[in-house]
């Protein structure tokens, strides 16, 4: 209780003040105000005034983290949550959005006066990207991840709280699928910043416990491939220029291949996908996949090769698994996938050095030449233990 009680100053507090943030964003604009396009026949979709109930609740989600007392995990949502939500106010800042809402209720009523104050507090700019969805989708992320058991639960809990922000009328369906990218962004942010292990750092352990863990990154793999390949889909059909768009078609070639390829390896076990990890990365490719024709043609760029930096470390971290597990048949097949994921990376890398905004953003760490992907890896295992 001490820990929780720590954790829930600490978590109030910052969050009190990134707050501040939102309403300076809310009240103040410097540029003109942008309306978002409708999708997905949303026109159709009532306005349901009682929802204004579970829409207060759903941002209350964000505070799961509090009570979180395993391992590092809350000081990981804070990471996160900071990132995202500076993303999100930048955003706000450079290109804001309002929403064009329903007319207010005049009747009496509990509902109708709670949505009454919810307009007095929350004018109708703010929009995109939905801070509704990025804070507490990353609040049910990380409660989640340190309890898995609940993940199911907390999965139909946002969905459902999710489908509010669009019946109370404060949201688009596009701004949903903005506050997942950029509660992403930070998510990954967060894993970046405190766990720094490459195949480089494993403890030796014992063959029963590599298996366990490849077999684990090989399931993350195989639905962040699917992720990838749904995002790259939209990403080369954004862009206007033949060559970028070939290029990137072909990217996404590769990662259907590469899904393949690792669901092969699942199966040669008897393993099958891991049937949330699908459903998380369907949705991240979707809405990353979405954004793509709102966000501009730098933001894609350099996601995807920062993406494929992380994915060139996995690759290679598996293929330390498969050694350390006794299976050294499928070292070839991760090291051949690592050195692909090389070449996707730097091809984004030298498309986001085109942009003027690459000298003011800092770029991901440089790879290592693509022949040390291998000889690092048998000079690694050759050397005495």
């Amino acid at each position: 209780m001490k820990i929780i009680g720590k954790q829930l100053i600490q978590f109030v507090l910052w969050t009190s003040f990134l707050y501040i943030g939102y309403q300076l964003t809310n009240r103040y604009q410097f540029f003109d105000l942008h309306l978002m396009p409708k999708i997905l026949g949303e026109e159709n979709i009532p306005f349901l005034v009682w929802t204004v109930l579970p829409y207060l609740l759903l941002i209350n989600l964000m505070y799961l983290p509090i009570f979180i007392t395993k391992e590092n995990y809350f000081k990981k949502s804070i990471i996160a949550l900071t990132t995202a939500v500076l993303i999100n106010y930048l955003i706000f800042i450079v290109f804001p959005t309002y929403m064009i809402r329903h007319t207010p209720p005049t009747s009496e009523g509990f509902f109708n006066k709670l949505y009454l104050w919810l307009l007095s507090i929350d004018g109708p700019a703010n929009c995109f990207p939905s801070g509704h969805i990025t804070s507490p989708g990353i609040g049910c992320w990380y409660f989640a991840k340190a309890y898995p058991k609940s993940r199911y639960v907390l999965l139909f809990l946002f969905v459902f709280l999710c489908s509010t922000v669009i019946t109370t009328k404060q949201h688009y369906v596009l701004d949903i699928f903005g506050g997942i990218f950029t509660g992403l962004i930070g998510i990954y942010t967060a894993h970046f910043f405190t766990n720094n292990k490459t195949a480089k750092h494993l403890k030796p352990t014992s063959q029963t416990e590599n298996f366990d863990l490849l077999i684990d990154l090989l399931q993350q793999a195989y639905s962040g491939e699917l992720a990838a390949a749904y995002a790259y889909r939209s990403h080369w059909k954004s862009v206007k220029n033949p060559e970028e768009k070939s290029c990137i078609r072909k990217i996404e070639e590769d990662e259907w291949h590469h899904r393949k390829q690792v669901g092969e390896i699942l199966k040669k076990f008897g393993k099958k996908p891991s049937r949330f990890k699908e459903i998380k990365f369907w949705c991240i490719g979707k809405a990353a996949g979405a954004l793509c024709f709102v966000t501009g043609w730098f933001a894609p760029m350099y996601g995807a090769g920062k993406l494929e930096y992380i994915n060139v470390r996995e690759y290679e971290t598996a293929a330390q698994f498969a050694n350390n597990s006794g299976h050294t048949e499928l070292i070839e097949c991760l090291l051949t996938m690592a050195e692909v994921k090389w070449v996707h990376e730097n091809y984004f890398r030298s498309q986001v050095l085109k942009h003027f905004l690459s000298k003011y953003i800092p770029l991901w760490p440089i790879n290592k030449p693509k022949e040390s992907i291998r000889s690092d890896f048998h000079k690694f295992n050759s050397a005495p233990k």
